[in-house]
C-alpha cells in the first residue's frame, strides 16, 4: 500500500508543478522572442551601459547588425560621448556599405581620440573596405606601434600589406603570430584572393612542406591547381623576398614609440606628409 500511495503522491505533485509552470510570466518561458524587439527590451529594463556595450559587441561579433546598432544607439542616449559605442556604429556602417556615412562617423571618433588603437584598427579596416591600401596600412601600423601585442592589429596589418604586394613585409608580420607554416598560408590565401595564383601556390607549397598534415593547406592547393585550370611549375616562382610595388613617396616604417603615437595629432598620416593628404579626407 505504501507504495501505491508514493506514486499517488508522486503524480499530484507533477500535475501541480505543470499547472504552476503553465501560469509563469511569459518572460520566464523559453519562448522564442522576436528578434527586432530584443535592444529595445534593453533601454526598457534600464541595464547600467556597460552591460548594454558588452551586449552590443557579442551582437556585432555574431553578425546581429541591426541589433547591435540599436544597442549602440541606446548606449549613446545615456551616454552622447562614449568612445567605444561611436565607434561600434561606424563599423556597423561600414559593414553595411554606408561608407560615407562610416567615414562621417569614424571622422569624428579619430579627431576625439587620434591615438587610440582600437580607433586605428577600426580606421584601418574602413580604408581596406575601400581598397585604399596605403592609408589602411599607415592607420594599421600605428595600431601595431602602440599595441604590438594585439594579435589582431597585426594581422589586419600584415593582411593589408599582403594585399598591396608587400608579400616579405606581410610573411613578417604573420610569423609573429603564426608558425612558419600558417604564415604562408596566411600569405597564400590573400594572394589568391587578389588573383596572384603563381605566388599563392607558391606559398602553400611552403606550407605543406613544413607542416604535410595541414588540411586546409592542401584544401587550397587543390583549388589553386585546379579550380582556375592552372598548372604552374613552383620552382619558377620568385622567394619571399622578391621586388614589391612601393609605398607612397616619403613612406617609412613607424619606428615611434606608443607614447609618441599617441601625441601625433594624426598618427599612421607621417607618410603622406610629402603629399600633404589630408588623413581626414575620405
Amino acid at each position: 500500500m505504501t507504495g501505491k500511495w508514493i506514486c499517488i503522491a508522486t503524480l499530484l505533485f507533477t500535475a501541480t508543478v505543470a499547472a504552476g509552470c503553465s501560469s509563469l510570466p511569459d518572460k520566464l518561458n523559453f519562448v522564442k522572442k522576436d528578434k527586432a524587439n530584443s535592444s529595445k527590451h534593453l533601454e526598457n529594463l534600464n541595464q547600467p551601459v556597460s552591460f548594454v556595450l558588452t551586449y552590443a559587441k557579442w551582437q556585432e561579433e555574431r553578425g546581429d547588425l541591426g541589433e547591435a546598432k540599436e544597442s549602440y544607439q541606446i548606449v549613446i542616449s545615456k551616454d552622447p560621448e562614449n568612445l567605444e559605442a561611436r565607434l561600434g556604429l561606424a563599423r556597423i556602417a561600414m559593414k553595411t556599405g554606408e561608407l560615407d556615412k562610416a567615414g562621417e562617423l569614424f571622422r569624428g571618433v579619430l579627431k576625439v581620440a587620434p591615438g587610440n588603437a582600437e580607433v586605428l584598427d577600426s580606421l584601418g579596416q574602413f580604408y581596406a573596405e575601400k581598397k585604399d591600401w596605403p592609408r589602411s596600412i599607415a592607420m594599421l601600423d600605428q595600431a601595431v606601434a602602440i599595441e604590438p601585442e594585439n594579435e589582431l592589429y597585426r594581422y589586419h596589418y600584415g593582411a593589408a600589406l599582403a594585399h598591396f604586394g608587400k608579400t616579405a613585409e606581410a610573411f613578417g608580420e604573420f610569423r609573429k603570430i603564426h608558425t612558419e607554416s600558417e604564415a604562408h598560408f596566411e600569405l597564400a590565401s590573400i594572394l589568391k584572393s587578389e588573383g596572384n595564383w603563381q605566388q599563392a601556390e607558391y606559398h602553400v607549397q611552403r606550407s605543406l612542406v613544413l607542416n604535410p598534415k595541414f588540411p586546409e593547406a592542401r584544401t587550397l592547393l587543390e583549388e589553386l591547381k585546379y579550380g582556375g585550370g592552372q598548372h604552374t611549375r613552383y620552382a619558377q616562382h620568385s622567394t619571399p623576398g622578391r621586388t614589391t610595388p612601393a609605398l607612397p613617396a616619403g613612406y617609412e616604417r613607424a619606428t615611434r614609440t606608443p607614447a609618441a603615437a599617441q601625441s601625433a595629432q594624426f598618427p599612421g598620416t607621417f607618410e603622406y606628409q610629402e603629399e600633404k593628404i589630408d588623413p581626414l579626407d575620405f
